[in-house]
């Protein structure tokens, strides 16, 4: 990689060539606020040295083999990486700057389509869907099994009524379908869903609204 580093640069070291340490556990190699980061110091550095170090401008790191750092950063923006000589953990060989982004948050996925709070839907799509699920990003391989949906709730208003139906699991039910079936154009529906974490934590997401035509 032809990375030119030394000791008489100052505390930071020098500022290294891009791809010196990349993240990968993403697709675009940003790193996420507050989750687990995968990140990698290149061989042409490694390979000269016998233990490295890493340190973060914010959050947390933790090495978890001789070139593969865990790096959990705290906040947004451009976060800075310095590269350490170990056991001389005061010579900085070099250091680079990445971009921490923000997770997004979670949208509702009906099959393929995407609804991030609100959407105008054809009948047609809802009568075709299956079941339901939730997407964070394509950018992070794995997210699509951070949270299972546990249950949701479809809910509209008639005659004056709000009426709600449940539904046990991910998969929308005939009966729902026939529901929204009867409901006419321009009626909006909310779907209110439960989610677990892991398995373990049961928690609501905010309320999805979707208008049919």
């Amino acid at each position: 990689m032809g990375c030119s580093y030394g000791y008489g640069q100052g505390r930071l070291g020098v500022l290294l060539e891009q791809g010196s340490v990349r993240c990968t556990s993403t697709l675009s190699g940003d790193l996420y606020r507050g989750i687990d980061n995968y990140v990698r110091i290149d061989d042409s550095i490694r390979n000269s040295y016998d233990h490295l170090a890493l340190k973060v401008s914010n959050g947390s790191v933790e090495q978890d083999s001789a070139d593969l750092f865990l790096v959990i950063p705290s906040k947004a923006g451009r976060m800075r990486l310095t590269i350490l000589n170990i056991p001389d953990d005061s010579v900085a060989l070099g250091y680079v700057y990445m971009n921490v982004r923000t997770v997004p948050d979670p949208k509702l996925m009906l099959n393929n389509y995407r609804i991030s709070s609100a959407a105008d839907l054809p009948k047609a799509l809802l009568m075709d869907c299956d079941s339901l699920s939730i997407f964070f990003t394509d950018d992070l391989p794995g997210s699509e099994g951070w949270i299972k949906i546990k249950e949701f709730t479809l809910g509209y208003n008639y005659g004056g009524f709000h009426v709600s139906h449940l539904n046990p699991s991910n998969k929308m039910l005939f009966e729902t379908k026939e529901i929204i079936n009867r409901l006419g154009p321009e009626h909006e529906i909310s779907i209110r869903v439960k989610v677990e974490y892991e398995g373990q934590i049961t928690k609501e997401l905010p309320i999805y609204r979707i208008t049919i035509y």
